[in-house]
């Protein structure tokens, strides 16, 4: 066979443009030379500036606000969003310390900054957290952090837990004083407190084709709901199911 290559477009376009700009410049010396100026004194700027000490940046990682923890008598613990810089941040005088300025968080709710430690700040809030709410915080360059240290950046954003739920149990009831009452209860836990309302109106209950004895429809409404005391879970219970023979 036989091999053969042509120069593409864009390089033929390219090496005329050289050629006419060499010509160009040839023709009058004095275009040369600033040119040539032009170019030293941007790679001699390019090189000072590279080798210019660079400014020592702390930086930082956040994490956080996990779940809310519930006990028998209500909230045990809120999460705090947890700021924790690469090396010590934090004014001698503020480890330990409610931090009444310096910080902002946007939207603002009721809580407090807190310096866990030198390396560690904290935002606990008054109560509970919203459901996935989005925040931004920003750091002052004056009067939150120590005097020498400088941040990558001074701003960042967070979520808040969003909401979920979730079937954790179902299950096929037989009373035990009554063998005729026979009934589905299924068990859904909720990462809040849940509107019962709202959810209510999202429940129906639903049967395969080969059970449709069991008097259920499609979107049945048979069923009644029962809560806990702080309506972190459901108990969905059917009306009484009929068994064949």
């Amino acid at each position: 066979g036989r091999w053969h290559w042509e120069a593409p477009a864009w390089f033929t376009r390219t090496s005329a443009l050289g050629v006419r700009s060499w010509r160009y410049l040839a023709a009058n010396p004095a275009r040369a030379a600033i040119l040539a100026v032009v170019l030293i004194s941007t790679v001699g700027a390019y090189v000072w500036y590279a080798s210019r000490p660079k400014p020592h940046y702390v930086t930082f990682t956040t994490s956080g606000p996990e779940l809310t923890t519930y006990n028998e008598h209500g909230i045990a613990s809120i999460k705090p969003i947890t700021v924790a810089f690469s090396e010590s941040a934090a004014p001698l005088k503020q480890v330990k310390t409610a931090l009444t300025a310096g910080i902002d968080l946007s939207p603002a709710i009721g809580g407090t900054w807190f310096w866990t430690s030198g390396k560690e700040l904290q935002f606990t809030p008054k109560d509970d957290w919203p459901v996935d709410g989005a925040f931004t915080v920003t750091l002052s360059k004056e009067g939150l952090l120590a005097r020498q240290v400088r941040l990558d950046q001074y701003s960042f954003t967070f979520r808040s837990q969003p909401f979920s739920a979730q079937i954790t149990e179902s299950q096929f009831y037989q009373d035990p004083r009554d063998p005729n009452l026979n009934k589905i209860v299924a068990t859904v836990t909720f990462s809040h407190t849940v509107d019962t309302g709202r959810f209510e109106s999202r429940v129906s209950l639903a049967v395969a084709k080969d059970a449709e004895y069991l008097g259920l429809t499609p979107d049945s409404r048979h069923f009644t709901v029962a809560y806990d005391k702080f309506k972190l879970a459901a108990y969905i219970h059917s009306s009484a199911l009929p068994m064949p023979r």
